[in-house]
């Protein structure tokens, strides 16, 4: 079966991507059927050749976004005139629509977790005009 090492130069982002007791790990090794045991700052990797290079691009993507933060961007509602009979001012209104955005994120991350890293600026949400 193909192996592949993936080396990765900031172990603490590594323990923040792979969870306490590697629980995202488990989800990565089960999503792609691949024996996966983190060392240190390097991940081995065995599986098919295919199931090797998705995980290893997803691990890297997702190792970058926590390095580098990212913004979530949803459609809201019309950026003219609609938007102007709403009560409340901007942000109230358009609030709202993100709504579903924050509570999925809040599902995925702890909530303590998750508001310090949009406080941080690490996870920004924006609602973006039609």
């Amino acid at each position: 079966m193909p192996m592949k090492n993936i080396e990765f130069h900031n172990i603490e982002l590594t323990q923040k991507l792979f969870d306490t007791h590697n629980t995202h790990l488990e989800k990565i090794s089960k999503a792609f059927n691949l024996s996966l045991a983190l060392r240190g700052n390097t991940l081995p990797l065995k599986g098919k050749h295919t199931d090797l290079t998705l995980a290893e691009t997803l691990i890297h993507q997702l190792y970058e976004l926590l390095r580098e933060g990212f913004t979530l961007i949803r459609p809201a509602v019309d950026a003219g005139e609609a938007l102007g009979f709403f009560p409340g001012d901007l942000a109230e209104k358009v609030n709202s629509y993100l709504r579903p955005l924050y509570d999925a994120f809040y599902d995925m991350l702890d909530f303590e977790k998750a508001r310090a890293y949009i406080e941080q600026k690490k996870i920004e949400i924006v609602p973006l005009g039609l």
